[in-house]
């Protein structure tokens, strides 16, 4: 790794795409597996791991001692993806788990001479030009069995499968990703926020930033729903005052029978006050709540007004993506008073970066 991480580390720094690395392990690379891993990890590289595997594509490894290093790169929080986690765990135990590889379908490979392979390790099936293959071909590898799953350690092609297989499991294993990453990440944020919470040159403080993206909010007090998917818009340049906007949709008051649908709406002023690489974002504004819907009597439309306040928190994850937290007071006018309750959010919005 040596002879490559000063290239990594300018590559990582000046491309306009995500970097990654995948190790593969194997007899070869084992001893060195672990400082490989802390290396790549001391660079901020996302990182995934290959099981060796034969010509035909069957794993071509296994034991404790492998198990052991599989685990522990995807219980560090830095794994690029766990989807394969427990699958790789099974054929490192020597299990050979029965699944139904999607390839030709979910997943296609083709190869230099422009034909459709099922996979690396599979050239020869169906060999079909890329131009000629169509939907048909499509539906039929997508039922077809391609009897070389027992063993398969072609983890390019399991995790695209999941999707099909096992749809709920794909979810779970995403979540299990992302919370370790979102975890690593605010800590690793929060740290050099901590330690770089120096004034942003002049310069930077005049760039103009865009930021859109999605939160999933409490909302407490509010109905059933333990999350909302809210749409957030913000815009500003330098230290002054921008626009911020969201739009939240309320997953337990949306009727098909009737048609119905209750949506939150906010719309106000944020000042960004930078931290570092990152930034706060004090906000306040107007704020609604919408209910519209189609009745037997005919259509209805019910606006309740009030107004809302908060702080949000942007942390930078990487080139393209930024970790944003939002807190907000919500105040709406009821009847002998006010109704007044508090939205969690997290989630994420493009990067932390100048607008084009």
């Amino acid at each position: 790794l040596k002879s490559v991480a000063a290239k990594l580390r300018r590559l990582k720094a000046r491309a306009t795409f995500d970097v990654h690395v995948t190790l593969v392990l194997c007899e070869e690379s084992r001893d060195e597996f672990r400082a490989t891993l802390r290396a790549l990890r001391a660079l901020d590289v996302p990182v995934s791991v290959n099981l060796v595997h034969d010509e035909r594509g069957r794993v071509a490894l296994g034991g404790r001692e492998y198990l052991e290093l599989w685990d522990e790169h995807h219980r560090a929080g830095r794994a690029f993806l766990s989807i394969e986690h427990g699958y790789g765990r099974r054929l490192l135990q020597g299990e050979r788990p029965d699944w139904h590889c999607r390839a030709g379908a979910r997943f296609l490979y083709v190869d230099e001479f422009g034909k459709v392979q099922l996979c690396s390790a599979q050239r020869g099936r169906p060999a079909k030009p890329v131009t000629e293959y169509g939907v048909d071909d499509i539906r039929a590898h997508s039922r077809s069995r391609k009897g070389c799953e027992s063993g398969c350690a072609m983890f390019c092609v399991y995790r695209n499968s999941r999707l099909d297989n096992a749809p709920l499991g794909l979810a779970r294993d995403v979540y299990r990703t992302l919370r370790r990453r979102i975890a690593f990440a605010l800590v690793s944020a929060l740290a050099l926020l901590a330690a770089t919470a120096a004034p942003a040159p002049a310069q930077a403080r005049a760039e103009s930033v865009r930021l859109t993206g999605m939160t999933l909010d409490h909302w407490s007090g509010a109905g059933p729903a333990l999350l909302r998917p809210t749409l957030r818009l913000t815009k500003y340049s330098g230290r002054r005052p921008g626009a911020d906007l969201a739009l939240a949709i309320f997953p337990d008051a949306i009727s098909f029978r009737p048609p119905a649908l209750v949506v939150g709406l906010q719309a106000g002023l944020a000042q960004p006050v930078a931290t570092g690489p990152g930034a706060l974002l004090v906000k306040a504004g107007g704020a609604g709540i919408v209910a519209a819907g189609v009745q037997a009597e005919g259509g209805f439309f019910h606006l309740v007004p009030g107004i809302q306040a908060g702080l949000g928190a942007l942390i930078p994850v990487d080139r393209k993506s930024t970790l944003r937290l939002d807190v907000t007071r919500h105040v709406y006018p009821s009847v002998g008073g006010s109704w007044a309750l508090w939205s969690f959010g997290f989630g994420f919005a493009g990067g932390l970066r100048p607008s084009e």
